[in-house]
């Protein structure tokens, strides 16, 4: 799926789109690991988010410029 700039309409970006298919094994997939997750400590189960968001914070910078280009906005408006 294209990610276009409104204000050029110029795509910055693609992203993959999942479709049924793809949600419903997700779903399969999540509710297979929920055994295996549910008899992790809560202490392994922080952890384990922790680092998730982490990762997902890692990107901070280069997501705040992609943000205003998606939304065809200037970047000041979103700091």
């Amino acid at each position: 799926m294209d990610i276009i700039n409104p204000a050029i309409n110029e795509i910055i970006s693609n992203v993959f789109y999942d479709g049924t298919k793809e949600a419903q094994l997700a779903v399969e997939a999540a509710s297979a690991a929920f055994d295996s997750w549910s008899n992790l400590t809560a202490y392994d189960r922080t952890n384990i988010l922790r680092n998730y968001f982490a990762l997902i914070i890692a990107p901070e910078e280069e997501l705040a410029k992609l943000t205003p280009l998606e939304m065809g906005k200037p970047i000041t408006i979103m700091e």
